[in-house]
């Protein structure tokens, strides 16, 4: 057996004194007080083939879970009424919680559209002058640091659903939902009256809003780029039309967008791992993303939402697993659940669900694949924000597959 590095040692330690705190707080009782942990991330991360190694070159996963509240809104803070859409910080129990549950990371939503909820200024030479959202940026900085202090590594994520809050759409059971991710100023009402176009739109660059885009994100980067906390950025959460153009490379131009919004990116941190999300698949051979982008420490994304995990989670975990080895680069399942859920429509797990996710965690646990549960909070939970935990079955599946 290999001696464990100083760093290995030293988390082994920490590791210890995290459960032995635990068990004096008492936070959750039963089964839970000496709950499996993930290895701890410390330091910055990097990549050689498939692999995530950390700073003592020690394979890794990153073992995570969705927060979410960051990434709705138009720029103000979500307040106290049921009508309120805006943005929202964890509640304090989720800290404690995701660290005492194992977890090594948080996969962490924010927004363009709460970054910057008023137009830039065009320069007479064609540089943009922003005007950012400091309380937004506070509030992020707050979050950042007390995932850190526990000891939790954030990715943060570029998040859009339904793509902005220009557009309200009609959701579950006929009630409008506003959508998330992309400034309201961008499309404007008089101008786009179709989501679908907004998207095309803004992937072919039709509205100079790549440069805005990527500006957004040196912002980000560079405010974190000496907090090894931040040890990843998912540039673009689920980069796809949905059914009005198909999700190839020509019509989604994401090997451009990639190297343009990565080397921006790099231009202000050259530390964190560049994640990068692929179209859906749907079984045809269609991606997005033709190749790898061209940057060092990447690694290769998607989403897997599907009925069941044989046969149809296998086919697409494996049709990603095959290009992330072809391509050398590690594999990272950004949002799953328990199944029964397809791209649209509510979580229903089949009644073997319990099988059925433990085969897929014991299979990315065998390839090395990493992942993050979606979500803490809301359909599906894993958590409820309070002291207990939605689904404890469900919870322990998922320290199963650390």
């Amino acid at each position: 057996m290999r001696p464990r590095s100083a760093g290995a040692r030293l988390r082994a330690v920490l590791t210890l004194a995290a459960l032995a705190g635990f068990a004096c707080t008492n936070v959750l009782p039963g089964p839970f007080a000496r709950s499996p942990s993930a290895p701890r991330i410390t330091g910055w991360l990097h990549t050689e083939g498939t692999r995530i190694l950390d700073e003592d070159g020690e394979e890794l996963r990153i073992l995570s879970v969705n927060v979410q509240g960051m990434g709705k809104g138009d720029g103000s803070p979500r307040v106290q009424t049921s009508e309120d859409k805006g943005w929202s910080v964890p509640t304090p129990d989720t800290y404690t919680n995701i660290a005492t549950w194992g977890f090594n990371a948080v996969r962490l939503p924010i927004a363009w559209a709460n970054l910057e909820p008023d137009p830039p200024v065009r320069n007479p030479d064609g540089t943009l002058s922003h005007r950012y959202n400091e309380i937004y940026l506070s509030a992020l900085d707050g979050i950042v640091r007390a995932f850190g202090d526990q000891g939790l590594a954030v990715i943060l994520s570029m998040s859009q659903r339904k793509w902005s809050p220009a557009f309200e759409i009609e959701g579950a059971g006929g009630e409008p939902s506003v959508g998330s991710g992309m400034p309201s100023w961008l499309y404007p009402q008089s101008v786009y009256k179709q989501i679908y176009q907004a998207k095309h739109d803004f992937f072919a660059d039709e509205n100079d809003s790549w440069a805005g885009f990527a500006d957004a994100w040196k912002l980000v980067a560079g405010r974190y780029a000496e907090d090894p906390t931040v040890v990843a950025v998912d540039v673009i959460n689920e980069p796809y039309f949905g059914t009005r153009w198909l999700p190839t490379a020509e019509d989604l131009h994401l090997d451009a967008f990639y190297e343009h919004v990565g080397g921006a990116i790099r231009s202000v941190n050259p530390r964190v791992l560049l994640v990068f999300e692929d179209s859906q698949y749907k079984g045809d051979g269609l991606f997005g993303m033709s190749g790898p982008p061209p940057f060092d420490n990447i690694v290769y994304s998607f989403h897997l939402y599907t009925q069941n995990w044989d046969p149809q989670g296998v086919e697409r975990l494996s049709a990603y697993w095959e290009r992330a080895r072809t391509w050398q680069v590690p594999l990272w399942i950004g949002e799953f659940n328990r199944f029964g859920q397809g791209e649209e429509g509510p979580a229903q797990p089949p009644s073997d669900w319990t099988e059925q996710l433990s085969a897929m965690l014991s299979h990315c646990e065998e390839e090395g694949i990493s992942w993050s549960y979606w979500a803490y909070r809301g359909r599906d939970a894993l958590g409820t924000g309070r002291d207990d935990v939605a689904n404890p079955e469900l919870l322990e599946l998922l320290q199963e597959g650390f």
